[in-house]
């Protein structure tokens, strides 16, 4: 008999299968899944019966109790989520024609005096903390899963900019150069932005 506990795993694993799925379409249809019942059918495959008695000694009732949970779990969270990701998208697209705009800037920057090399790495677009409880900080961080544990020690990862940069090589001058005249576009729309390097 499964304790309360673990059949809200299964819960709650159906619905983060169902989070990936809506907020990773593009890339799921990508790898062939046409559709959220061909995902679901997938992520089945880790539950199967036999694997969940032999290695976990789950009963038949057992085994039908958890996947009753995470097929509630899959299809509740993919309601839910679905309904949220069209939430982010109308705030995005509102955004849409700013980020267009800098996109067009950041490939226009002149870097031809730039050599590359050292110092290697790039550098990112991210939304400062001014600007998380807006619409748009809001619609990142969901996009982003900015409540998770990873997000929150790497806080800007939850709030980059959806801006297309060029890539011109590996010397983090070119980036600093472009995220710099980018950076000093989207300030002066309103949308409060800063920079986050990586040095390979």
């Amino acid at each position: 008999m499964l304790t309360d506990k673990k059949l809200k795993d299964f819960h709650t694993w159906g619905k983060n299968d169902a989070k990936h799925y809506v907020l990773n379409k593009a890339q799921e249809v990508e790898r062939g899944f046409k559709n959220e019942t061909e995902y679901y059918l997938s992520c089945k495959k880790s539950y199967a019966p036999t694997r969940l008695k032999t290695h976990f000694n789950y009963s038949d009732e057992d085994v039908k109790q958890a996947m009753e949970h995470y097929h509630e779990g899959f299809y509740s969270g993919f309601n839910w989520w679905s309904n949220k990701k069209e939430q982010v998208d109308s705030v995005l697209q509102k955004y849409e024609p700013i980020f267009k705009e800098a996109e067009k800037i950041a490939f226009n920057v002149d870097v031809s005096d730039i050599q590359d090399g050292f110092p290697c790495g790039s550098v990112d677009i991210y939304l400062k903390p001014e600007g998380r409880d807006s619409d748009l900080g809001k619609a990142l961080r969901t996009l982003y899963g900015g409540d998770s544990y990873s997000a929150k020690v790497c806080s800007w990862s939850a709030y980059a900019l959806p801006v297309k940069m060029p890539s011109h090589g590996q010397c983090m001058r070119f980036d600093e150069r472009v995220c710099e005249k980018v950076v000093e576009f989207l300030e002066s729309k309103g949308i409060p932005t800063a920079t986050h390097s990586w040095i390979d």
